[in-house]
Protein backbone atom coordinates (compact mmCIF):
# COMPACT_ATOMS: atom_id res chain seq x y z
CA UNK A 1 0.00 0.00 0.00
CA UNK A 2 3.05 2.24 0.23
CA UNK A 3 4.00 1.86 -3.41
CA UNK A 4 6.22 -1.21 -3.00
CA UNK A 5 5.91 -3.72 -5.81
CA UNK A 6 6.40 -6.65 -3.49
CA UNK A 7 3.62 -9.23 -3.24
CA UNK A 8 2.43 -9.43 0.33
CA UNK A 9 0.66 -12.22 2.15
CA UNK A 10 -0.83 -11.98 5.60
CA UNK A 11 -2.02 -15.10 7.37
CA UNK A 12 -4.34 -14.93 10.38
CA UNK A 13 -4.16 -18.26 12.20
CA UNK A 14 -6.41 -18.98 15.14
CA UNK A 15 -9.20 -21.01 16.62
CA UNK A 16 -12.72 -20.83 15.21
CA UNK A 17 -14.83 -18.01 16.56
CA UNK A 18 -12.10 -15.58 17.60
CA UNK A 19 -12.86 -12.96 14.93
CA UNK A 20 -10.80 -13.75 11.82
CA UNK A 21 -13.81 -13.36 9.51
CA UNK A 22 -14.73 -10.10 11.22
CA UNK A 23 -11.19 -8.82 10.62
CA UNK A 24 -11.52 -9.71 6.92
CA UNK A 25 -14.81 -7.80 6.66
CA UNK A 26 -13.26 -4.84 8.48
CA UNK A 27 -10.27 -4.98 6.11
CA UNK A 28 -12.64 -4.95 3.11
CA UNK A 29 -14.48 -1.95 4.55
CA UNK A 30 -11.20 -0.16 5.33
CA UNK A 31 -9.83 -0.69 1.82
CA UNK A 32 -13.07 0.46 0.24
CA UNK A 33 -13.87 3.47 2.43
CA UNK A 34 -10.61 4.69 3.96
CA UNK A 35 -8.14 3.80 1.21
CA UNK A 36 -10.72 4.32 -1.57
CA UNK A 37 -9.70 1.13 -3.35
CA UNK A 38 -12.29 0.38 -6.07
CA UNK A 39 -14.54 -2.57 -5.18
CA UNK A 40 -13.50 -4.40 -8.36
CA UNK A 41 -9.93 -4.59 -6.99
CA UNK A 42 -11.02 -6.45 -3.85
CA UNK A 43 -12.17 -10.06 -3.89
CA UNK A 44 -13.53 -11.74 -0.76
CA UNK A 45 -13.80 -15.52 -0.97
CA UNK A 46 -15.22 -17.83 1.68
CA UNK A 47 -13.85 -21.29 0.93
CA UNK A 48 -16.64 -22.75 3.06
CA UNK A 49 -19.24 -21.24 0.71
CA UNK A 50 -17.16 -21.90 -2.39
CA UNK A 51 -17.00 -25.62 -1.56
CA UNK A 52 -20.78 -25.81 -1.93
CA UNK A 53 -20.44 -24.98 -5.64
CA UNK A 54 -19.76 -28.06 -7.76
CA UNK A 55 -16.49 -28.05 -9.75
CA UNK A 56 -15.32 -24.78 -8.25
CA UNK A 57 -12.18 -24.02 -6.28
CA UNK A 58 -10.36 -20.93 -5.05
CA UNK A 59 -7.80 -20.83 -7.87
CA UNK A 60 -10.49 -21.11 -10.55
CA UNK A 61 -12.46 -18.39 -8.79
CA UNK A 62 -9.47 -16.03 -8.73
CA UNK A 63 -8.68 -16.77 -12.39
CA UNK A 64 -12.32 -16.10 -13.33
CA UNK A 65 -12.30 -12.83 -11.35
CA UNK A 66 -9.10 -11.71 -13.06
CA UNK A 67 -10.30 -12.70 -16.55
CA UNK A 68 -13.87 -11.37 -16.32
CA UNK A 69 -13.31 -8.20 -14.29
CA UNK A 70 -9.78 -7.19 -15.30
CA UNK A 71 -9.12 -9.05 -18.58
CA UNK A 72 -5.76 -9.92 -17.04
CA UNK A 73 -4.03 -12.35 -14.69
CA UNK A 74 -2.36 -11.92 -11.32
CA UNK A 75 1.00 -12.10 -13.07
CA UNK A 76 0.27 -9.36 -15.61
CA UNK A 77 -2.10 -6.93 -13.90
CA UNK A 78 -0.82 -3.38 -13.47
CA UNK A 79 -2.82 -2.41 -10.36
CA UNK A 80 -3.18 -3.61 -6.80
CA UNK A 81 -5.52 -6.53 -6.23
CA UNK A 82 -6.60 -7.55 -2.73
CA UNK A 83 -7.62 -11.18 -2.18
CA UNK A 84 -9.32 -11.81 1.15
CA UNK A 85 -9.65 -15.58 1.56
CA UNK A 86 -11.64 -16.88 4.52
CA UNK A 87 -11.69 -20.47 5.81
CA UNK A 88 -8.60 -21.28 3.71
CA UNK A 89 -8.13 -24.62 5.48
CA UNK A 90 -11.11 -25.76 3.38
CA UNK A 91 -9.50 -24.94 0.02
CA UNK A 92 -10.14 -27.53 -2.69
CA UNK A 93 -7.13 -28.11 -4.88
CA UNK A 94 -9.06 -29.28 -7.94
CA UNK A 95 -7.35 -32.69 -7.89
Amino acid sequence: MNGDNINRYIVLPGLRGIGKTTILYQTYDYLLKEKQIPANQILYISCETLNKIIKCDVLKTIEQFMNEIHQSSLMTIDKEIFLLIDESHLIKTGH
